[in-house]
């Protein structure tokens, strides 16, 4: 268990608590299995950073620099990686969806 300060986990909020979340937050850690999840797409809309599993692949119709793959079977690693991260301030972030690509990687 991580023990970590100003680091939280929430488990089954409704979409309405999960927003308000997300818009005092600045990092999200999406699940394991989905980068594009309803979350991540939440959190891509407030701006977030996201990391995701590095095993996953973002579809070649986005481009972005919000998402930052991360080892999830090696948490040493990962803790590293968003440490060193976060410690970048007042970067830049941009998400472009090619939008016919993209429509059909929903389907």
């Amino acid at each position: 268990m991580l023990k970590k300060q100003n680091v939280y986990k929430f488990i089954n909020l409704k979409r309405s608590e999960a927003l308000k979340v997300i818009s005092q937050s600045k990092y999200a850690i999406v699940s394991k299995e989905n980068n594009l999840s309803f979350f991540a797409i939440d959190c891509v809309s407030h701006g977030l950073h996201i990391f995701y599993n590095k095993n996953l692949k973002l579809n070649n119709s986005i481009k972005t620099n919000m998402y930052t793959g991360i080892d999830f079977n090696d948490l040493g690693y990962s803790i590293k990686k968003i440490d060193s991260l976060i410690g970048n301030k007042k970067k830049k972030y941009f998400f472009k969806a090619y939008t016919k690509n993209f429509l059909n990687y929903l389907n």
